[in-house]
């Protein structure tokens, strides 16, 4: 069964174009440009136009720690803290070095919700790392496809956090976390990478000036 998920994990990465823009054990996320079907605005100012770039994140599931019982402890909301800010600044200094990815200006993760509303719970711990919900974003994906992704993510979660799906219903919803890139840069990255980040945007911005 892991073998399955994992060939099957693979195959659909490749599809997507979802990458590993590190070789980190510790690192969270994989990632994926993706244009996006309609604009959004942060709160910092950061707009994206509906057909620009953003990028995705999507979670390295291997690679999340493990709980040892089915709650979380103190011990592991820790260690998942320290992952997440350790890959958030892997992830500044990789955009910082990657010129063909200077047009990004906004970075999003889909996190699988039970139902609707989403629970404030959930998008207030992913706030604490400077993301956020934008207002009025609806769940643009069909009923069989949310279907789809929940059962994957399912599959996902039973061989890689096998006490997990005992209690959790399939998370049909979906809420859009949005993290700005200069908030990024600001948190996260040192000063030489945003310093290269800047320069880097300036240069694409001088060529379409």
């Amino acid at each position: 069964m892991q073998a399955a998920v994992f060939a099957l994990d693979r195959w659909l990465c490749r599809q997507m174009g979802v990458y590993e823009f590190s070789d980190d054990p510790h690192c969270l996320f994989r990632i994926q440009p993706e244009r996006l079907n309609a604009a959004v605005a942060l709160t910092d100012g950061t707009r994206v136009p509906a057909g620009g770039r953003a990028l995705s994140l999507h979670l390295w599931n291997e690679h999340v720690p493990r709980m040892r019982g089915r709650d979380p402890t103190l011990a592991w909301a820790c260690r998942i803290d320290h992952a997440m800010r350790s890959s958030l600044r892997t992830l500044a200094g990789y955009l910082a070095a990657q010129p063909g990815l200077a047009d990004i200006a906004a970075i999003f993760a889909d996190m699988r919700v039970n139902g609707s509303p989403p629970p404030g719970e959930a998008v207030s711990v992913l706030a604490r790392y400077g993301f956020e919900a934008v207002p009025g974003e609806v769940d643009g994906r069909g009923a069989l496809h949310r279907l789809g992704d929940a059962i994957y993510i399912a599959m996902l979660v039973s061989v890689t956090h096998p006490l997990t799906p005992r209690s959790a219903a399939l998370r049909m919803g979906n809420v859009r976390m949005w993290l700005s890139r200069a908030t990024l840069e600001r948190r996260y990255a040192s000063g030489a990478h945003r310093l290269s980040g800047t320069a880097s945007r300036r240069r694409v911005s001088d060529r379409h000036g």
